[in-house]
């Protein structure tokens, strides 16, 4: 599943849309990241998540260790591990990792 920045998912290989979030064009993108997996979820299985930085947050990374999935979303250059969770986990691995991309 690849999350855009329109508030959408689709699938990389098949571009299929799997779920569409139409808002006011001020809305915030990060909070629509859970209904977007959530609606996906029910009619698609999702091995991995990629987005941009701007769905960085604790709150994303438990919804994607909740699908099962992996998270492919780079981090802020402040972000630290401190929220702890999935967002810690994933952080971690992504500093232990940085040298591999």
């Amino acid at each position: 599943m690849r999350v855009g920045k329109n508030t959408y998912a689709c699938g990389v290989k098949t571009n299929i849309v799997t779920a569409v979030r139409i808002l006011d064009k001020d809305a915030a993108d990060c909070p629509q990241f859970r209904a977007i997996a959530q609606g996906t979820r029910k009619n698609f299985e999702i091995g991995e998540v990629s987005a941009d930085k701007a769905y960085a947050s604790l709150e994303n990374f438990e919804e994607i260790a909740n699908c099962g999935a992996k998270g492919f979303i780079p981090f802020k250059s402040n972000a630290t591990g401190a929220c702890g969770g999935a967002f810690e986990k994933a952080f971690h691995y992504f500093q232990f990792k940085q040298e591999d991309t």
